[in-house]
């Protein structure tokens, strides 16, 4: 079965493939690291990216290079794939909030994406 998720934010890629300017540390990071890496900066920054309404998410967890997305929590929309799509949600105007906490958690991260600004995204599962 395919199932698909549509966002708007950033995907930053994976092991093997990071979608960020050259240099930061996360470039070399692998798999399970990346959670213990973004623990670490949300701690050090005494706040989380949850406090920002942002959330992580993970596609392909299933393989074994998973690739990891941002996003505001209310732009996140998850679709069973042998149903219709209506795509009024992400048709409409965003919300100039999504961008600010976006631009926040990636200050908060110390990443900038090579992605030059947040877009609507789409992400398919295959059921792997």
């Amino acid at each position: 079965m395919t199932n698909a998720t549509v966002f708007y934010g950033y995907d930053l890629g994976g092991p093997g493939d990071w979608r960020l300017t050259p240099g930061t540390r996360i470039s070399r990071l692998m798999n399970n690291e990346f959670e213990e890496w973004l623990t670490e900066r949300e701690e050090a920054a005494g706040r989380t990216l949850d406090d920002l309404g942002i959330t992580e998410g993970q596609y392909h967890e299933t393989r074994p290079s998973p690739r990891w997305t941002l996003t505001p929590k209310k732009s996140l929309y998850y679709v069973d794939a042998r149903e219709p799509l209506d795509l009024s949600a992400v048709m409409t105007r965003r919300d100039q909030a999504w961008d600010d906490a976006l631009t926040e958690a990636l200050r908060l991260l110390g990443v900038t994406p090579t992605q030059p600004a947040p877009k609507w995204l789409l992400t398919l599962d295959h059921g792997y």
